[in-house]
């Protein structure tokens, strides 16, 4: 019975020879659709994921004045998010940006509990706001420092005249919202007008 039914269909795919070529084609181009979507969702799904909790991270944003969604926030909702919610265990400010083709992130003082980073060499000083004190990552350091201490260097020729290396990070992965060569701590803005700062929460 079986045998009878293969035959038939060959019997059919011969007989129907465009009709079978046009449907060997769509399910082929169906298939090659589903494999492209689900590799670039699981692209998208891995954002952060080296971070630890990173399925309790969030970027926060709103939809500005334009009518545009955007993450850039008023530092004081930092302060005002945290008293409102005490469900939010850390958050954070978070802003990535470039300069000379270095990946910047200016953060606050809760980025090594929200971010999963590793202090390999130097000191926490550079989570102090008013120093001059930037952390950068092992591999930006064995970059621009490829034989001496990289601790207490001046970046015055790659990021900011004044800036000194005062510790060296961990790296971690460019699939991230959150890219970093160096890592800055900056006192939040107060006005409510100035949206400067990416907030995360988890």
């Amino acid at each position: 019975m079986i045998c009878h039914s293969i035959k038939i269909a060959f019997r059919n795919l011969k007989k129907y020879r465009i009709q079978t070529l046009l449907s060997v084609i769509g399910l082929a181009v169906g298939f090659v659709c589903f494999v492209l979507s689900v590799i670039w969702v699981r692209y998208e799904m891995s954002y952060n994921t080296f971070h630890r909790d990173a399925d309790r991270m969030f970027l926060l944003r709103h939809i500005d004045n334009s009518e545009k969604i955007t993450s850039w926030m008023p530092a004081p909702l930092l302060r005002e998010l945290k008293e409102a919610f005490p469900e939010i265990e850390e958050i954070c400010m978070a802003t990535p940006s470039r300069k000379e083709g270095l990946n910047i992130l200016t953060v606050d003082s809760a980025f090594l509990s929200m971010f999963s980073v590793t202090l390999l060499a130097g000191s926490l000083d550079f989570l102090n706001p008013s120093g001059n004190q930037v952390a950068i990552t092992r591999k930006l350091a064995d970059q621009l420092f490829p034989e001496g201490d990289p601790l207490g260097q001046s970046l015055d020729e790659v990021y900011r005249r004044g800036s000194v290396v005062g510790a060296i990070l961990s790296d971690w992965s460019t699939h991230t919202n959150f890219p970093a060569d160096i890592v800055r701590v900056e006192s939040a803005p107060a006005g409510w007008a100035y949206q400067s700062s990416n907030i995360v929460i988890k």
